[in-house]
């Protein structure tokens, strides 16, 4: 018979896994890219994402209409953009 556990899921729901301790998840949410407080861009107006692609053809990087420029390079996402904007509901 299954055990029920307990565990805490991430409040931007970006997909990360859940986790039974509350600190750790709250150490996440602080650092999340879909936390619009981390002005990163994944919240931004200026934010489109790329394509994934395939192993022969790859995707298009992400970028930000606001630089002109990718930011998927070697861990390159952006927190506390200056050009920020929030996007529009």
């Amino acid at each position: 018979m299954p055990i029920e556990i307990k565990s805490y899921a991430c409040n931007f729901r970006c997909g990360h896994r859940s986790l039974i301790r509350r600190s750790s998840m709250e150490a996440h949410e602080a650092r999340c890219f879909h936390n619009p407080e981390m002005m990163a861009c994944q919240t931004c107006r200026h934010f489109e994402p790329g394509t994934r692609g395939t192993h022969d053809e790859p995707g298009d990087e992400w970028w930000c209409a606001s630089y002109e420029e990718t930011f998927d390079k070697i861990g390159g996402r952006k927190f506390k953009c200056p050009r920020w904007q929030p996007q529009s509901k």
